[in-house]
């Protein structure tokens, strides 16, 4: 897999996860009419902070 051509890493930018985001919710709610979605994440990350603490 080839870093993202922003240079940035695994950055995503935010158009790009949104779209990915919807394409995978329309395909989770085409398997079923009943199927329902809630999407979770994990909180933002202090990055400067865990670099303090944990070196």
């Amino acid at each position: 897999m080839e870093p993202h051509p922003s240079g940035l890493g695994a950055h995503v930018p935010l158009p790009e996860y949104v779209e990915n985001m919807r394409k995978i919710a329309i395909h989770l709610k085409s398997l079923s009419h009943k199927t329902r979605i809630i999407f979770l994440t994990a909180p933002p990350v202090n990055e400067a902070q865990m670099a303090e603490v944990f070196g």
